[in-house]
């Protein structure tokens, strides 16, 4: 579904009308919790969201959109390897090349198929950049493509 067309989406654009007087200095002083609530941390991450101009309300209505909108199951769908890159039909694998060393075994041929893939982007960007004619380019970099387009 469309973000544009959710419950949720109609009740953050109801909120920003009367969001336009927050100021974030009185939030601080209003929520002593402000930093520990609005912090995320993962293993080796942490991000400290409390500086953002939103509040709980916000908050809440972003996850209700991404629940309406089936983000969730979208970004399950690509860990799974499914084809979610609707322009090229094709799965997306880029997050492989974020994984940590022990998670590289089990997707090693696709993982370095990934890499082989982000390594020829960066050729013809700097092919581009370089002055190449960027028909050309994209010409010899369509030849070149090889399995990324089979997952």
């Amino acid at each position: 579904m469309r973000a544009d067309q959710t419950a949720a989406w109609k009740n953050l654009s109801e909120h920003a009308k009367a969001f336009s007087s927050f100021d974030l200095r009185t939030e601080f002083a209003r929520d002593a919790g402000r930093a520990v609530h609005f912090s995320q941390e993962a293993p080796g991450v942490f991000a400290d969201l409390s500086k953002n101009h939103w509040d709980a309300k916000v908050e809440a209505e972003l996850l209700a959109l991404a629940q309406q909108t089936g983000l969730l199951a979208h970004r399950n769908r690509m860990f799974q390897g499914k084809a979610i890159n609707t322009t090229e039909n094709r799965a997306v694998m880029h997050w492989l090349l974020r994984q940590p060393a022990q998670g590289a075994i089990k997707y090693y041929e696709v993982r370095k198929e990934a890499r082989t893939s982000e390594l020829e982007s960066l050729e013809n960007a700097k092919a581009v950049l370089s002055g190449a004619d960027f028909s050309l380019v994209q010409t010899r970099s369509l030849r070149g493509r090889r399995s990324l387009r089979r997952l």
